[in-house]
């Protein structure tokens, strides 16, 4: 009997914005691409509920990186594109991707708010980086995750989310 994938979305961002890491997590638990389709498990290091006080972070971060089946990065913020945690894990994430299958290895699914892209620095630059004015893009990217229907609501939300820089909304 078929079973669907278990979607296990591994979110690195900075500290900084984790207001903005925890409103990607409820849209993409807000929304999912069938009916009755099983909530993914997000894993947010900054939300609380994913580490635990008292839990070792790192042996838990590591944990998740090697048991995730996607993995996104928030480029909120300018200083992001040289920030060492994003890119040792958007690292890591492929570093297991291709040493578990090249041919069907997925990319890391990285996110620019706003005009970010425009400022992208190595070495994160050196990925495709998803345009958070595109929404044909992100529309796939979001789609690539199992995340949907991209109607409505959702296609608003999502699109809303990624045009502004959190930075030049309010910190949270």
């Amino acid at each position: 009997m078929w079973q669907p994938e278990e979607r296990r979305i591994f979110v690195s961002h900075c500290s900084a914005y984790r207001a903005t890491g925890e409103e990607f997590q409820k849209l993409v638990r807000k929304y999912p691409l069938t009916p009755g389709q099983a909530v993914p498990h997000v894993f947010l290091s900054s939300d609380a509920s994913s580490i635990p006080t008292g839990e070792e972070w790192l042996a838990r971060i590591m944990d998740e990186l090697k048991s995730c089946t996607h993995f996104v990065a928030l480029i909120a913020g300018e200083g992001d594109w040289k920030n060492p945690w994003i890119s040792l894990e958007t690292a890591h994430f492929m570093g297991r991707q291709y040493a578990q299958s090249k041919d069907n290895a997925r990319a890391p699914l990285i996110f620019a708010f706003g005009d970010l892209i425009d400022k992208a620095t190595a070495p994160l630059n050196n990925f495709q980086v998803i345009d958070g004015r595109d929404a044909d893009r992100i529309q796939n990217a979001v789609l690539s995750l199992r995340v949907g229907p991209w109607l409505g609501d959702c296609v608003k939300d999502f699109a809303s989310f990624f045009k502004t820089p959190p930075g030049a909304r309010a910190k949270k």
